[in-house]
């Protein structure tokens, strides 16, 4: 499988010019501080890529739509899940496919899932590296598809405004 660094550094030199020098500086930093991973990932978990099939006790839980599979941390596929659930909050039910109100309490259970812990501080220090790791998903999704320019003025907007007054506090 590619490696997940690697595919995200070719798609930030593919929408470099989308961005100021400063965001693509602030992606880069980012990317190069995530440690190199061997863990299988899907690389766009949210909850409408996960179906369960089965019936009376034999329930699996099916990942649909692999196409951004890739190995590396699971610092990336957590990203990846943190930015789809923290989109634009207009949009995040049509997006995700839950209420709004939900999300908090989702984005929570799963890190305890995952990690195996109910210890608060220890959520919000993964939480935290996460959402680090999240802000260059919220640029590099645009490496998906041919976007129109209002989404890809939305998208930078976005990163302007959310990301860059934290820009010092992702870099140390």
């Amino acid at each position: 499988l590619p490696l997940s660094s690697e595919q995200h550094a070719s798609d930030l030199d593919r929408i470099a010019h989308y961005f100021t020098p400063e965001q693509v500086e602030l992606f880069r930093a980012i990317l190069a501080k995530i440690p190199e991973g061997d863990r299988l990932l899907h690389n766009d978990y949210h909850p409408k890529n996960a179906m369960i099939s089965g019936e009376d006790g034999h329930e699996e839980l099916l990942l649909i739509d692999m196409g951004e599979v890739s190995s590396g941390n699971p610092l990336i596929e957590l990203s990846h899940t943190y930015s789809s659930l923290h989109c634009d909050d207009s949009m995040f039910e049509l997006i995700i496919g839950f209420p709004l109100a939900w999300r908090d309490r989702f984005w929570n259970a799963m890190l305890q899932a995952y990690f195996d812990t109910t210890d608060e501080a220890l959520i919000a220090r993964y939480d935290e590296m996460i959402r680090a790791a999240a802000v260059v998903r919220s640029g590099l999704w645009l490496a998906l598809a041919e976007f129109p320019e209002e989404i890809i003025t939305s998208t930078r907007e976005r990163i302007t405004r959310v990301f860059m007054p934290e820009r010092d506090h992702f870099l140390a």
